[in-house]
Order: structure tokens, then sequence, then C-alpha cells
């Protein structure tokens, strides 16, 4: 029979986080059903992540590679140990010292430890998105690397090929503005790399050896104490969720993720404009409406970052494209009910600086409002009658 240290212990062990969070109410999913984004679940190697109707992530099966949180449009995943910002600040800190920046993953790290004071370590190079990789470059590093020494004998190899479109995504960005940088994999860091003191991370909240060590220190009153923030960070969206059901849409954030905004910033600072006129893109997207839209505007009223947006002005109404604000959800195009959106990954990349709304379609009010009129008054309209139901 297990003590009760033991049975305290596998319980956190499950409850221990793996450094991925999970939102949610951001999820594609969450705000229609006929989404066809599944990036996540294509990502994940373990199939830790359903979203078939709604984002479900598996503790039991997450190894917190972070994959799912790279590719994710909607920021519904987000990598948290270490953070963005926690990254930023070493990326920062080892390019002002040695010129360039180089991550490995902890497995390879424990193969190599030779590397360690010359890598930043990542749970998985997976891990790495655009931004991070742009803003590395950006920092001052003539190189950034990528190490995948290990990655080919590791059960997660699959996820190789996101970090390697990130690669290629963030050199595609870096090269439109003529920066010197580049992004690449490599087996091992760049031996001219200087070694620095490796930074152990700041730790968030109470860790498991943490609470434990605490417990033998203070008694069972730590353990009552401590333990129940620990189950509700787990258990608490779930109570939530059955207690007040699935939000509605006015509930749903309508905002760009992070990534998209930290990247354009990094971009903004950038002092010459893009010197290439066209850029392919797995980030941003251009949006145009075929002939046969009727201005129904439900592409505007369920687009999760406002890239498209519903205007009216003197008996007029528009919908408009903000294509800084397009996160290449697709969610447009899924949802369209006359198949009328068409999506192009080739995009001028100064749209992405300049953010200036572009008209798409127009309507008159009037139309508009008989357009959601319901089906009686249609009717009534129709024979030129009274109808009643």
């Amino acid at each position: 029979m297990l003590s009760k240290i033991e049975f305290l212990a596998e319980l956190c062990t499950k409850l221990e986080s793996h450094g991925i969070t999970a939102n949610a109410d951001r999820c594609l999913r969450s705000r229609h059903q006929h989404s066809s984004c599944a990036r996540c679940a294509q990502a994940c190697p373990t199939s830790a992540i359903t979203c078939d109707t709604e984002l479900k992530l598996d503790p039991e099966k997450c190894t917190g590679c972070g994959a799912c949180a790279a590719v994710c449009p909607g920021g519904a995943l987000v990598a948290t140990s270490p953070t963005n910002a926690e990254l930023l600040a070493r990326i920062n800190r080892q390019a002002a010292e040695t010129g360039a920046v180089a991550f490995a993953c902890q497995r390879h790290l424990k193969e190599h430890p030779a590397d360690l004071e010359r890598s930043i370590t990542v749970e998985c190079i997976a891990r790495l998105d655009e931004s991070l990789l742009v803003d590395a470059a950006l920092s001052g590093a003539s190189v950034v690397c990528l190490v995948d020494g290990s990655c080919s004998q590791c059960p997660q190899s699959s996820v190789r090929e996101g970090a390697f479109r990130a690669v290629e995504t963030s050199n595609r960005l870096l090269s439109a503005w003529n920066i010197a940088g580049s992004v690449e994999v490599g087996s091992s860091p760049p031996s001219w790399i200087r070694p620095i003191p490796v930074e152990e991370p700041p730790a968030s909240g109470l860790s498991r050896r943490g609470f434990f060590t605490a417990l033998r220190g203070e008694g069972a009153s730590v353990a009552s104490a401590a333990l129940p923030s620990i189950i509700a960070s787990v258990i608490a969206p779930d109570e939530k969720t059955q207690s007040t059901g699935k939000p509605t849409l006015s509930d749903l954030p309508r905002e760009l993720p992070v990534k998209w905004y930290s990247l354009r910033r990094s971009l903004l600072r950038i002092a010459t404009k893009p010197v290439h006129p066209t850029l392919e893109s797995t980030l941003w997207a251009d949006v145009r409406f075929s002939a046969n839209c009727n201005g129904c505007k439900i592409c505007a009223e369920l687009c999760p970052t406002e890239a498209l947006i519903s205007l009216e002005c003197d008996g007029q109404t528009g919908v408009f494209f903000q294509p800084d604000k397009c996160n290449q959800c697709n969610l447009c195009r899924d949802i369209c009910p006359r198949n009328c959106v068409e999506i192009s990954v080739t995009i001028d990349p100064n749209d992405i600086l300049d953010g200036k709304p572009r008209l798409l379609v127009r309507n008159n009010v009037q139309e508009i409002a008989e357009f959601e009129d319901p089906p009686e008054k249609k009717l009534a309209r129709l024979l030129g009658c009274q109808v009643t139901c």
C-alpha cells in the first residue's frame, strides 16, 4: 500500500505540466465546427491532441515538445517551459556575447554535454517558431543554428519537418528584407561559438521537488495548503466548462496571437523596406472574394483576428481585409456558404507593415438587412402579401 507521501508524489506526477498551456477558447474549432484546422494534432508525435469537435490535450501522452504551439495559428497552444520571453532574453545574451545563436534539445545535450555552454536548451527544436528565429537573427547573430544531431534517433523525429518549415520561412523573411543573418540546421553548434555560463531558467510556481521539500519540513499542513492549488490548475478549466457551458461567439477572443505581433514588431524595427515585391508565406495570406460573394459578412463575424472586418458608411456596408492581422487560419474559406473566398500564400511583404484595410465587397445596407430577414419576411416580399407562420 502506498504511503501518503508516495500517493501525493504519484498524484503530482500525473498533474505536472509538460510546459504546454491549452486555451480551448482560442481554438478555431471552438469558433466554428467547419474549421478544417488540425495542425496541432497533425504535428503532435504522440497523439496527445484531439480537436475533432474541441481542443483536448492528454497530459499522460504529452511530452512537451512544443511542436503544436509552433504551428497553432490561433494561439490555443502555448509553450511555457521556457516561455518565448525567457527564450528571447537568452537569445539576446548569446547573440551579444558570441555573435551567433544555437538551440539544442535536452536529448542532444545529454549525449553531447560539451555543447551545453554553447547552446540554448529547448525541449525540442520543433518548439521554435519564426518569431524567435527572426528575432535571433535581428539581435545581431550572423548564424542561427538549430542542432539536430540526435533527432534521427529520437522517437519524436517526425516533428523535425515543422522545424525545417520554420527555418525556411524565417530565411524567406530575412531575404525579403536583405538581412545578412541566416537560419540553418546543423548536427552541432558552430565551433566558433564561445561558451557562456549556463543559466538555470527561473522557476514558475511551486515545482514538484519544491513541494515535497516543503512538505518534509512543514508536515501535512503544507500539503493541505498547496495541493488544492495544484489540482485546481488542472481541474478548474473542466469544471468551469461544465458550470458555464460552451462560450458564446461574443466571449471568444478576437486578436492576433503573440507570435504574429512579435514578428511584425521585429520587422517594423528594420530601417529599410522589403527589397522583394512578393513573399511566399506560411504565416500571412492574401484574401480576396470572387464575384459570387453576396456580402453576408459571416467571414467578418467569425474571423478570429479581425483581419476581416465589416464597416458601414454613408448607406454602404463593406467587408475589409487587414493583411497584417491575417494568420492564415483559413477559417473564412472553410465557412463561406458560397465558396467565394480565395486565399493566396503569396503576399506583398509591404502589406504586413502598412496594415491598410482593403475593401473586398460593398453592399447596400438595405440589401444586407433584407438578406438577414427571417424566412417569412423574405417570402412575403417575394409574393407581395403578408405571410403568417
